[in-house]
């Protein structure tokens, strides 16, 4: 994980060093999870003494609370465009059924891009699914602090698109169903690189799988609301 966004334009000698074992902690986290993470590997990682872990962080359970905020910080920074163009489009008024499967899109093909393809955030992403499938007591970061505000905002999109009630059970869900096209290449890497024969999901590669997942949206967004127009007549 990079963090040096959030670094100011003149950094000091503590916030680099914090920085930086925030981003070694993130990385071993992700390979091996909080409970086979040491502090003394990630201190080595991160070129700093072991005992910068316990001033800047306190203990191991609360470096890894403090690297789940780095993660939703770093998320929001990189969806920032498009989480802009959602709130002034909304603020803008009624959201039409055609521009909200476009903003739909572009949320996901940004996620996939922005975040997932990317070889430097799989420690990221295996850490997520860990938490999703394993909730240690930071699962409350990564659900009220990011998850449970970009998934509402999904909802909208998907309510506006199909014309039903964002809130309503069945949208929640297939608003869950649709961000599974992008999740599912983070939780399988291996598995599709290896039937793809492919090195990465980068470049070429990634924009082909977000084009295909463009497609899929289009056509299930289309159908979905076909077929509610029609059960109305």
């Amino acid at each position: 994980m990079k963090t040096q966004a959030f670094l100011t334009p003149a950094p000091s000698r503590g916030d680099r060093a914090r920085l930086l074992l925030l981003e070694a902690a993130a990385d071993r986290f992700g390979e091996v999870g909080p409970e086979g993470a040491t502090l003394r590997d990630i201190a080595r990682a991160a070129g700093q003494n072991i005992a910068a872990i316990a001033y800047y962080f306190g203990n191991k359970e609360k470096l890894y609370h403090a690297v789940l905020e780095a993660i939703v910080r770093e998320i929001r920074h990189r969806l920032g465009s498009i989480l802009e163009e959602i709130r002034a489009t909304e603020d803008s008024g009624p959201l039409a059924p055609a521009r909200a499967r476009t903003l739909l899109a572009r949320f996901l093909r940004t996620v996939y891009l922005g975040i997932l393809s990317r070889n430097e955030s799989a420690p990221i992403a295996r850490l997520i699914v860990r938490e999703l499938m394993q909730p240690t007591a930071g699962f409350d970061i990564l659900y009220g602090q990011g998850f449970r505000q970009l998934h509402e905002t999904l909802c909208r999109l998907t309510g506006a698109a199909l014309g039903r009630d964002p809130e309503s059970k069945e949208v929640i869900i297939r608003t869950h169903t649709l961000m599974g096209q992008v999740y599912f290449f983070a939780m399988s890497r291996a598995a599709i690189l290896r039937r793809l024969g492919w090195k990465d999901l980068e470049g070429g590669n990634a924009e082909l799988v977000a084009d295909i997942v463009d497609e899929n949206l289009e056509v299930l967004l289309r159908g979905l609301r076909s077929r509610s127009t029609k059960c109305k007549s």
